[in-house]
């Protein structure tokens, strides 16, 4: 029994001890840092023409410089910005998360109106989405000289607010804005924004969370100019009056991330925005990034998309008649022979020409002929034969000895 409860503490300890070394690893194992190059139709921008806002990030410098960055990494540590510009040279800012730490914000000052040749930002991120310029924030003449004017708007907003609160909110029956109020355009010179130091995020109602293209409100001539195959229109309201556009950035499940600039409607206290996907898709989180004091809620109002009428069957091809069979063409008439060419008559043999007879030898008369005999002289006999014969008589005695001999071996 004791060594069952100490074998099962010590398999414990083991496994408490795995999962702190885990998450202690997991906690102290930064990610890659990313390198994000700022968007590239920013580059080049002039503090005197680009979007005008409202945010300075409580700098004093006279233009402020609002950057914003998105795409990264939950709980992404302050990224660290660079910029250069023509005039100021080289600033640097530090950023500041908003909501779960994946969208950052940066301020960045210049004594005067200047223009912004680059910008880049590093996040200790696995990944990253976009830099861009939101707006510039510079003061006017006016302002130096009224520098409490900003907070005339503020007071009648106060004033204004339970008058406001009587009205119902109904941000899907506001009008969407014309197309023709092009995202990135200054505002009106009429046009007077609320200073706010620090902008707050306003996240998607959690009914619309989910949605899908397909089965959403479907109003196909909503698109606020857009081309897109699919277009989705949020509606931000409750928001102070005079509140400068707000930054959208809504994540889809094919599409990923997509930001969006609100378009203000009427005061200011309420804002549109239009955001194009290629196709149907699922909205997984949308969050707007707003300098407001109040606030209300971020909605989809509709989806807008064409209904593709289904291809008429197209008509059966009427089968084509069969070709008359030609006729046959008559047959030729076979040529007539041609005549057979005579044989040429054989030539006559010609005649054997005649032998020439050969000439005849001329008759000579018969002469005797004249026969000499030489007679040999006679010599008389020496007898020198006799030792021929003795030896011819001897080599045939030997002879007959071996035959002999012979034939008596063979009879034995």
């Amino acid at each position: 029994m004791k060594r069952g409860i100490i074998l099962s503490l010590l398999v414990g300890l083991v496994l408490l001890f795995g999962v702190q070394t885990a998450l202690a690893n997991e906690q102290s194992g930064a990610a890659g840092p990313v390198t994000i190059s700022l968007h590239g139709p920013h580059v080049g921008a002039s503090s005197e023409t680009f979007q005008r806002g409202s945010a300075t990030g409580g700098s004093s410098d006279e233009v402020v410089w609002y950057f914003v960055v998105n795409g990264l990494d939950r709980g992404t540590a302050p990224a660290q910005l660079t910029v250069t510009f023509k005039g100021a040279g080289q600033r640097s800012a530090t950023g500041r998360p908003a909501g779960n730490g994946s969208t950052q914000h940066f301020y960045v000052g210049t004594p005067g109106h200047d223009q912004l040749l680059g910008a880049s930002v590093v996040a200790a991120s696995d990944r990253g989405g976009k830099l861009v310029l939101g707006h510039v924030s510079w003061k006017t003449a006016s302002q130096a000289k009224e520098p409490e004017q900003p907070s005339a708007p503020k007071e009648k907003n106060a004033s204004e607010k339970p008058a406001e609160s009587k009205k119902p909110k109904a941000p899907a029956a506001e009008a969407p804005p014309k197309p023709a109020e092009n995202e990135g355009q200054a505002p009106s010179k009429k046009t007077v924004w609320v200073s706010v130091d620090s902008p707050i995020t306003v996240l998607l109602h959690d009914p619309h969370v989910g949605a899908d293209s397909r089965t959403f409100g479907n109003e196909p001539d909503e698109t606020g100019g857009l081309t897109d195959a699919v277009v989705w229109h949020f509606v931000l309201n409750g928001l102070d009056h005079g509140t400068a556009p707000a930054h959208l950035t809504v994540t889809f499940q094919g599409a990923g991330e997509v930001t969006a600039v609100g378009r203000p409607v009427g005061n200011g206290s309420t804002q549109h925005f239009f955001v194009g996907t290629s196709d149907h898709d699922v909205l997984l989180s949308a969050a707007a990034l707003v300098e407001s004091v109040g606030v209300g809620k971020l909605v989809l109002s509709h989806v807008a998309w064409d209904d593709e009428p289904e291809p008429e069957p197209e008509p059966e091809p009427e089968p084509e008649p069969e070709p008359e069979p030609e006729p046959e063409p008559e047959p030729e008439p076979e040529p007539e022979p041609e005549p057979e060419p005579e044989p040429e008559p054989e030539p006559e043999p010609q005649p054997e020409p005649e032998p020439t007879p050969e000439p005849e030898e001329p008759f000579l008369p018969f002469t005797e002929e004249k026969v000499t005999v030489i007679m040999e002289p006679y010599l008389p006999f020496t007898g020198d034969n006799r030792s021929h014969l003795l030896w011819i008589a001897t080599w045939a005695a030997l002879a007959g000895l071996g035959t002999r001999r012979l034939a008596f071996r063979r009879a034995r």
